[in-house]
């Protein structure tokens, strides 16, 4: 399956919708994310009642001539930090949107996989930077496999308080618990593409690369010794910041879309000094 995004901006264009009468066109619908702009489309381009509410501009229902029809294939739609949705989609209906005036983009869902670097050495960031007490304003969006909240590195003993204008989601599962230095965590699965056997449906980490990655930004110092048998400490770029959890991958890797949403979530929140990485 494929997720299709799109964008757009100004009138739509005219012409018929697109029947659903032949069945392979039917079948071969795959996911795609759309983004438009948000003076674009009116309810005058496109007609609906019963999908005003989730889609501001009900594309999918003029492409596909029925209600129920763009109900089934509407799978999520952005709104907060930009105009978008998700849904089902055949070639042909893909197609019919590409044409519309307003449209910015229409790309498949992509599966990413994941990489690590040496992320502070890339950044040019040095370890001689100095801490500052401001930092404790300072939130990273973790958009990644989600974070093991018992591992040293996320500890909040010494911490005030979470930012008065913090309004996190915590989705508690599997034991999964906060703290005044992981102050949020939620996690996303638009595509159904989390495994039992490797994964746990919590934004709990269980690959590893999510929590190696969010104590590389924000760890606090630890022990940094290797089974014992190495010295020194470790801790991330800015050990006093807090985290907020957004588990966007799984072992078979992470869909646009999930990261779209989570993305959207992430800055629609008020912060003090947001900063969000994909890692």
């Amino acid at each position: 399956m494929c997720a299709v995004s799109c964008c757009v901006h100004g009138r739509s264009s005219q012409g018929s919708c697109i029947s659903r009468v032949d069945a392979p066109q039917y079948a071969s619908r795959s996911t795609w994310q759309v983004c438009y702009h948000h003076s674009g489309l009116s309810s005058e381009d496109i007609p609906c009642v019963e999908l005003k509410h989730r889609l501001k501009f009900n594309v999918v229902d003029f492409i596909t001539c029925s209600s129920s029809e763009a109900r089934e294939s509407l799978i999520y739609s952005y709104g907060k930090s930009f105009n978008g949705f998700v849904a089902k989609l055949s070639d042909k209906e893909v197609a019919r949107i590409k044409e519309m005036e307003g449209v910015v983009s229409v790309f498949p869902n992509a599966q990413l996989q994941l990489h690590t670097t040496r992320s502070w050495d890339f950044m040019g960031f040095p370890e001689s930077h100095p801490r500052l007490s401001a930092e404790g304003y300072v939130i990273v969006g973790l958009l990644d496999t989600g974070v093991w909240p018992e591992n040293p590195s996320f500890s909040d003993e010494g911490f005030d308080p979470p930012p008065a204008k913090w309004r996190g989601i915590f989705q508690g599962a599997n034991n999964f618990t906060c703290n005044k230095k992981v102050i949020g965590a939620r996690f996303y699965d638009l595509e159904n593409i989390f495994d039992p056997r490797y994964d746990i449906k919590s934004p709990r980490d269980t690959l590893g690369h999510g929590s190696h990655t969010a104590s590389t930004a924000a760890g606090i110092a630890t022990n940094g010794s290797s089974f014992g048998l190495a010295g020194g400490v470790a801790r991330g770029g800015v050990p006093n910041a807090r985290i907020a959890v957004y588990k966007v991958c799984w072992a078979s890797g992470c869909t646009s879309a999930d990261i779209l949403a989570a993305f959207e979530d992430a800055i629609a929140n008020p912060k003090e000094q947001p900063f969000f990485f994909l890692s």
